[in-house]
C-alpha cells in the first residue's frame, strides 16, 4: 500500500467518462440544451436513474484515488463504489452511512463518531447537499483522511434547481459558493470545472452536472 508521503491528489482536464461545460461534445450528447430543463420537470422519473447517475461519477472519482489507497467513504451508501474503485484488503475501505450496507450504520447528522485509525482518501460523494450541518460533519471527520475527494451537484445555468427535484436536499451550492465553502474547512481546495455525465456510456437520460474538489485538512 502508498505511503501517506506519496500519495498525491490533483485535478487535471481530463475526464475519461465526462465532458467540459465548454465541450463541443455537448452537443452531440444533448442536441436541444435550451429544452433540457422542461424535458426533466415532465420526465424526470424515466430520465434516468440515482445508480446510474453515482457510477457515471464514480468512474471520474476514481481517476482520482490512487491506486492501494486506503479510503473512509463518508456517505457511501450501499457501497457501489466498490464495483469502481477496488482496495487490497478487508479494512482499507470503511464506509460509514444510515444504508445497512455500511461498514458503520450510522446518521451523519447525529452524533460525531471516533474513529480508531487515519485513511489515505477521505470520499464524500454527493453527500454533502444532505447534511443539515455539512461544515460540521466536515471540520470533524476531515481529521481522518490525508486527502479528500468531494462531489456535489452545482445550481448552473440550464439546469433545473436539484432543490426542486429532490425533497431531501438541504444545502446547495455553485462552484464559486463550494470553492467558498471548502475553503473554509480546509487548508488547500482545488474544484473542478463543471463536469456532465456521460450518458452515451450511462444511460443517465441527458448530461447531469457534477464537480469534483480534492481537498486537504
Amino acid at each position: 500500500m502508498p505511503t501517506k508521503s506519496n500519495i498525491t491528489l490533483t485535478l487535471d482536464s481530463c475526464h475519461a467518462t465526462a465532458i467540459n461545460l465548454d465541450s463541443d461534445n455537448l452537443t452531440i450528447l444533448s442536441t436541444d440544451w435550451s429544452g433540457v430543463e422542461s424535458v426533466y420537470k415532465t420526465n424526470l422519473a424515466q430520465m434516468h436513474t440515482i445508480k446510474d447517475r453515482w457510477r457515471a461519477i464514480h468512474a471520474d472519482v476514481a481517476d482520482y484515488v490512487p491506486a492501494g489507497s486506503s479510503i473512509l467513504d463518508i456517505g457511501c451508501g450501499d457501497k457501489d463504489i466498490l464495483n469502481t474503485i477496488s482496495v487490497d484488503s478487508d479494512g482499507e475501505y470503511w464506509g460509514i452511512d444510515l444504508n445497512s450496507a455500511a461498514d458503520q450504520v450510522h446518521d451523519l447528522d447525529g452524533d460525531l463518531l471516533t474513529l480508531n485509525k487515519t485513511w489515505d482518501v477521505g470520499l464524500c460523494i454527493e453527500t454533502l447537499g444532505f447534511i443539515d450541518d455539512p461544515g460540521r460533519m466536515l471540520d470533524h471527520y476531515k481529521q481522518y483522511a490525508n486527502s479528500w475527494i468531494i462531489t456535489i451537484r452545482p445550481m448552473v445555468p440550464n439546469s433545473v434547481p436539484i432543490a426542486k427535484s429532490s425533497v431531501n436536499v438541504k444545502h446547495t451550492w455553485n462552484r464559486d459558493g463550494l470553492i467558498t465553502f471548502l475553503n473554509e474547512h480546509f487548508s488547500s481546495v482545488t474544484v473542478s470545472d463543471t463536469i456532465y455525465t456521460d450518458v452515451q456510456t450511462y444511460n443517465s437520460g441527458f448530461p447531469k452536472p457534477f464537480l469534483i474538489a480534492v481537498c486537504t485538512p
